[in-house]
């Protein structure tokens, strides 16, 4: 009505409707079909009363231009209020849509995003911004990600749009917690206005890769066990023809004393062969009872046992046993680790080297109250590569399958757990300097049995 009284003096009475079209078009649009429907009255009594001659008076009807002009008005003003509400109807459910989808896929377990053709991205939901930068949009994965990382998606991305279909993809993020793992599946997208997009939807699998991997390692203990039990019963037999032969030539009165002693050495040995033998049948079955072990001759023992095995390698020995150094456990057992250890030791200085083996009391490295027995085995051989490290105690995992079964390492651990023990290993593997040093720590007064924690093992690089 302002706006038709500025006019007034320009337009005199020519079209006096006019000028109320766009204030219906507005509230129409975005106030809604009360206000709009309200304004169309109004200003057709505004316009009449003040505009249209005779002037302050609703005597439109005198003037039959007039009357055609006012129900022009009134018919475009319905469908202007009409048209408007439905507009405002549609742009409100396309709102709520959005919101709808918005925090559908927020709320997705996922990461969901989009991009357009040169990997920018358009679109990212809540998980990806909260995982890893809060703003996605406008930014490509190799402002926001690592260079491989980065290479790597932008290869899936350009596979996608090359094949025009779905496909699936295993892709790695490296994040503040460690390594993850996703599973993403990618597909080509078109837009309202026909532009090519790539849509992605990520599921961090990492915990079920994990879960699978201990898994894993479960089916291998139990196909060590099943293997166990089987080789143990098809040796027992013959290894007890073997101790009895050897029975009846160490009572042979032709034999010398050395060949005697020789021969007392290899049935105290096949004796020994045959409690592991007999123990493997059930693994962690123990024995009646645990004593007093003598952790320094049991290694001087294990020695001499090798003793031949180290002359022909070329092993150059140096021993540093304390005398009297004492554990409470099994002896078979131990003597099992130490020999296990040794075993690994000469495998790997095959071209001769240098061998120390230590025998010392000591206390845990973790638990300086803690007080026990340390052995100590370093050689200086072919070392361990660094990434073998992490899987040496997986049993049927070696780094020498033309000589060893993986089964070493995995052992040493068990024997340790039943005596409560701990071990650590370090191994460097360089052109002109490379050994491993394994530490092993068997605490005094643990009794086997109490507890079924497992040793603590731990690999360093």
């Amino acid at each position: 009505m302002l706006l038709r009284q500025v006019l007034d003096p320009y337009l005199g009475n020519y079209t006096p409707f006019i000028t109320m079209f766009p204030t219906v078009a507005v509230l129409a649009a975005y106030v809604g079909i009360g206000p709009s429907a309200l304004s169309v009255v109004l200003g057709l009594l505004g316009v009449t009363y003040w505009f249209v001659p005779p002037r302050h008076s609703f005597a439109v009807w005198e003037h039959p231009v007039y009357l055609i002009a006012a129900v022009v008005y009134l018919i475009f003003g319905v469908v202007m209020v009409l048209g408007g509400e439905w507009s405002r109807r549609s742009r409100i459910k396309l709102r709520r849509t959005r919101v709808l989808f918005e925090t559908f896929l927020d709320n997705s377990p996922g990461a969901e995003y989009l991009k357009d053709e040169s990997g920018t991205y358009v679109y990212a939901n809540r998980t990806n911004k909260a995982r890893f930068v809060s703003d996605f949009i406008g930014k490509t994965d190799f402002e926001i990600f690592p260079k491989a990382a980065a290479q790597q998606f932008r290869e899936h991305d350009l596979a996608v749009l090359r094949d025009n279909k779905a496909q699936e993809f295993i892709e790695q993020t490296d994040e503040a917690d460690g390594l993850h793992t996703w599973l993403t599946v990618k597909f080509p997208v078109i837009d309202a206005d026909g532009k090519r997009l790539i849509g992605g939807k990520s599921i961090d699998i990492t915990e079920k890769q994990l879960a699978e991997a201990q898994l894993h390692k479960v089916e291998k203990l139990a196909a060590a066990g099943q293997l166990a039990a089987s080789l143990a019963h098809e040796i027992n037999n013959p290894l007890s023809s073997v101790i009895n032969a050897l029975y009846l030539l160490k009572n042979q009165a032709a034999l010398d004393e050395h060949s005697r002693y020789l021969v007392n050495t290899a049935g105290t040995e096949l004796q020994r062969v045959a409690r592991i033998v007999k123990q493997s049948l059930s693994y962690y079955r123990e024995g009646s009872s645990q004593q007093l072990v003598d952790l320094a001759a049991l290694t001087e023992e294990s020695l001499q046992v090798f003793s031949e095995k180290i002359r022909h390698a070329g092993v150059t020995v140096t021993k540093k046993l304390t005398p009297g150094t004492s554990m409470i456990g099994f002896a078979d057992e131990v003597r099992q680790v130490i020999d296990n250890l040794l075993l690994n030791a000469l495998e790997a200085s095959a071209d001769g080297g240098r061998l120390i083996v230590c025998v010392r009391p000591s206390h845990d490295w973790r638990n300086r109250s803690a007080t026990g027995s340390r052995l100590i085995i370093a050689d200086t051989g072919s070392g361990i590569p660094k990434e073998s490290m992490a899987r040496v105690f997986e049993p049927f995992f070696t780094t020498k399958p033309e000589k060893g079964t993986g089964l070493g390492l995995w052992v040493v651990r068990g024997m340790l757990a039943k005596h409560g023990g701990g071990i650590k290993i370090r191994s460097r593997r360089y052109e002109s300097k490379s050994g491993t040093v394994v530490s092993i720590f068997w605490p005094m007064g643990k009794l086997a049995g109490q507890g079924d924690e497992l040793a603590r093992a731990e690999t360093t690089g």
